[in-house]
């Protein structure tokens, strides 16, 4: 447990911290914007993040593989990968919001500089993943730590001071885009201050993407699955509820995306451990972290989780409490069972979390249309809980199996 601590500690404290800052960020902007102007930032993240999560989540993951003097891969070449894939996104994007301004109610003529000026950014955005992906295979987690939080709280200053002059969604946006930009940047400077000369191999673009595109291709079908019930609920919402209600399930998102934290914490560290130690022992991490957070963090929402929404937010988005409770349920059986995603990875079986992923997200796009007309959102935090749950029960089928073979 000591070495567990001391091994963890930067990726804990800075992920609380950021916890932290969450909640207060989403306090101040639920209070400020109200349950409808919420509700519609919400959509435009949305739609922005699940094109761009299509081609570029995750890609930390083929840095990590990918990277270093043994693979004589310098990081020039994602770079040049993120700024492509950041393009297409961008145009996919914006053709979205065209075509689906009336239906969603986007008035995306009103706003629509302001959501060009956010989009773009979010290129910039995609090169956090080579950082990420980079500090991770060099095991330097603090430095990793230092980033996110950050980054985090440049973006609670910005969106918190922007709102404050002006409480307005067009703030709100010019806030998330500057802090895009600006990690963007950062991270080229610090890849490059740390990085290493290698020995140019003369290897082509294409060579290099001929070189990752297994790994590529397999981790993109498994975002491009898994992408469906984490963005596709708030499109749901908009098109079936109005504003309101996807204000309320936004806010509801917001309380237990707490939980998110622990395992963005906890994953760089396994990464690191399964890639040096294969046979890493699950259960100490479960019995003796994973499941007395799990036990604190069910009685502080359900004993106080009115109290929470009320001081977070206001009484408006007291129906947030139920959805909550539900996603509850979802959250922390993924919390308990997150590392089957990373043994995985290593094992070269991510085409196993795909699945499982595609599991989850044919399990949410029936449930959420069964649920949605008689539940409303309650139905749609339904969908999402089950739905994560069944994907890892088949990820855990897939590891147990594979420890049996090895």
């Amino acid at each position: 447990m000591k070495n567990f601590l001391r091994e963890t500690k930067e990726l804990i404290a800075s992920q609380g911290t950021i916890a932290i800052i969450a909640i207060l960020q989403v306090s101040i902007t639920a209070k400020i914007l109200g349950p409808s102007k919420y509700g519609l930032i919400a959509i435009y993240i949305a739609i922005t993040a699940t094109a761009f999560r299509l081609l570029s989540s995750r890609n930390s993951d083929i840095v990590l593989l990918y990277t270093g003097e043994e693979k004589k891969i310098n990081t020039n070449y994602f770079f040049k990968l993120e700024s492509l894939l950041g393009i297409i996104s961008f145009s996919l994007t914006i053709f979205i919001f065209f075509a689906f301004d009336n239906y969603l109610n986007l008035s995306f003529n009103q706003y629509s500089l302001v959501i060009i000026i956010f989009v773009f950014s979010r290129i910039f955005l995609n090169f956090t993943e080579i950082f990420k992906g980079y500090f991770t295979h060099l095991g330097n987690l603090k430095l990793f730590s230092y980033f996110e939080i950050g980054t985090i709280v440049l973006r609670f200053v910005l969106i918190v001071s922007f709102i404050f002059l002006s409480p307005t969604i067009e703030m709100y946006l010019i806030a998330l885009s500057i802090y895009s930009f600006a990690s963007g940047i950062i991270s080229i400077i610090f890849i490059k201050k740390y990085e290493k000369p290698i020995i140019d191999s003369g290897l082509k673009f294409k060579e290099f993407f001929y070189l990752i595109k297994d790994s590529f291709f397999k981790i993109r079908i498994d975002q491009a699955i898994g992408v469906v019930p984490i963005n596709l609920d708030i499109l749901v919402l908009g098109s079936y509820l109005d504003t309101f209600s996807v204000g309320l399930y936004q806010f509801a998102k917001k309380l237990i995306e707490p939980i998110n934290y622990l395992y963005v914490a906890y994953s760089p560290w396994m990464l690191n451990k399964l890639k040096n130690e294969n046979e890493y022992n699950f259960s100490f991490l479960t019995k003796n972290v994973l499941i007395p957070t799990s036990i604190l963090l069910t009685t502080l929402y359900v004993f106080g989780g009115e109290l929470l929404i009320t001081t977070i937010g206001s009484k408006d988005f007291l129906n947030s409490y139920q959805p909550m409770l539900i996603m509850l349920i979802g959250n922390l059986f993924f919390l308990l069972t997150f590392w089957s995603r990373h043994y995985l990875l290593i094992n070269n079986e991510i085409l196993a979390h795909t699945k499982g992923r595609l599991l989850n997200s044919l399990t949410f796009v029936i449930l959420s249309i069964l649920l949605i007309d008689e539940f409303s959102v309650n139905g749609v935090a339904i969908a999402i809980s089950v739905g994560i749950i069944v994907q890892k029960l088949f990820e855990l089928n897939s590891v147990f199996r594979i420890k049996k073979t090895n």
